[in-house]
């Protein structure tokens, strides 16, 4: 699997920036948003182990 780089905070606010000129409520950097939020509402179950998935990942390289 390819690892992703981290996005730099520039990025980061330019996302964030456009969200809120957009009165977005929620602003959601990650790739693939759009169709994680499709996943999850026809499958919320999946998405929630998805998620757990990611959490632990997450903990592990936090750890290393």
């Amino acid at each position: 699997m390819k690892k992703q780089k981290m996005m730099s905070p520039q990025q980061l606010a330019k996302i964030t920036i456009a969200g809120v000129h957009k009165n977005k409520p929620i602003i959601c950097p990650m790739p693939m948003h759009k169709t994680m939020d499709a996943v999850f509402t026809i499958f919320p179950s999946l998405h929630r182990a998805l998620m757990r998935i990611v959490c632990k990942v997450g903990r592990k390289a936090r750890l290393t």
